[in-house]
Parts: structure tokens; C-alpha cells; sequence
């Protein structure tokens, strides 16, 4: 994973339960929920290689979105 990107970390309990989407997003640098939301609606958002879409604004991130990357498991999530 590149060093010189926002780098949100979820503890273990956070991906087991699930972590917002939104709120993830405004830790990695969005300035308000709102813009987050703006995002996602418009997909310029994309998680693992998947452009999310309006029916994603609720979504967790959990285990299952984790892939094994340089051996560490992350989710990549990308906007702009």
C-alpha cells in the first residue's frame, strides 16, 4: 500500500461489526458526510476495483471486503 495516500485503520472488532462507508470517508480527508454522499451518488468512489453506487451509501466495510495485499489485509478505497 502506498505511503502517501490516506490511511484509515479499523480495529478488528470495527470489521467484524462493520464500519460506515460515509464515515470512512470523511477520516480519509471528505469534508462532511454530505460530500461524501455527493460522491458516492455521482461514483467517484471505488472500493477493491468496484465504482459503488447510490445504493452503497449505507454500506459497512467488514471482513469480507478485506483482501490480502502485500500480506496485510486492507480494502482500497479509492475517490476523486
Amino acid at each position: 500500500v502506498p505511503e502517501d495516500v490516506p490511511t484509515i485503520i479499523l480495529t478488528r472488532t470495527e470489521a467484524e461489526e462493520g464500519k460506515r462507508l460515509l464515515d470512512i470517508l470523511t477520516e480519509a480527508g471528505i469534508k462532511s458526510r454530505s460530500e461524501a454522499r455527493r460522491l458516492i451518488r455521482q461514483r467517484g468512489v471505488v472500493l477493491n476495483e468496484e465504482r459503488l453506487e447510490a445504493d452503497d451509501m449505507m454500506r459497512l466495510i467488514t471482513l469480507k471486503d478485506l483482501k490480502d495485499v502485500a500480506g496485510q489485509k486492507v480494502a482500497v478505497i479509492r475517490f476523486g
